[in-house]
């Protein structure tokens, strides 16, 4: 970074920046979640691992990414770290600008019925995820969070509500839903590499700490 500290100018987050972050945010979560379910979907090929040679690392990198990457946005939606971006930070603001307004209201219930969820996302972001608890391993950690799949997705549908019901307070404005179907690009490369006609490679052992 060149300059000096004296140089830099600071600038206060508005609330459209805010809102935009945030749903860049919901819509990276989202579609990384639907990445990584394909990976254990019924549907996909079952032997598409067999047949990926010396490509089967990149794809099991890219799943954990995929799943690394989803957690680390859900927890930032909801991080209680003040200042921070987050939809409490812009529940606050709501709030304070649009008193007794119902969508504000209703948003602020749903952010608290969505505290259980996300301190259980909270356990594996701070334990295994952004940090390495040592003192017990991953597979701990994993059950004592105790979140499924469905939760996941469960937790970025709510956020998106939120999002959306307090931008529409903002300037009577909401974005379109970030749901996006399963993407069918990976479901079909992995369809295509499951039918091509390799020698079967031996099946890579699973770790003990099963992110996937």
């Amino acid at each position: 970074m060149s300059g000096t500290k004296g140089n830099i100018i600071p600038k206060r987050i508005s609330t459209d920046d805010l809102i935009r972050e945030l749903h860049a945010t919901l819509v990276e979560a989202g579609r990384c979640l639907r990445y990584w379910r394909v990976f254990n979907n019924p549907s996909t090929p079952p032997d598409w691992e067999l047949k990926l040679g010396t490509y089967r690392v990149f794809f099991r990198t890219t799943r954990s990414a995929f799943l690394t990457t989803a957690i680390i946005d859900l927890y930032k939606l909801y991080d209680p770290t003040r200042p921070a971006m987050n939809l409490g930070e812009l529940q606050s603001r709501a709030a304070g600008k649009h008193p007794g307004d119902a969508n504000v209201s209703k948003a602020a219930a749903l952010i608290a019925s969505a505290s259980s969820l996300w301190k259980r996302i909270q356990v594996l972001r701070n334990k295994v995820f952004a940090h390495r608890d040592t003192r017990n391993d991953v597979d701990y950690w994993f059950r004592l969070a105790a979140v499924s799949p469905d939760a996941l997705f469960k937790l970025h549908d709510v956020s998106e509500e939120v999002l959306n019901l307090l931008s529409y307070a903002h300037d009577r404005s909401s974005y379109v839903s970030a749901k996006l179907r399963e993407p069918s690009d990976l479901q079909q490369m992995l369809g295509d590499l499951a039918s091509m006609r390799l020698p079967p490679i031996k099946p890579m052992q699973r770790s003990r700490g099963k992110r996937d």
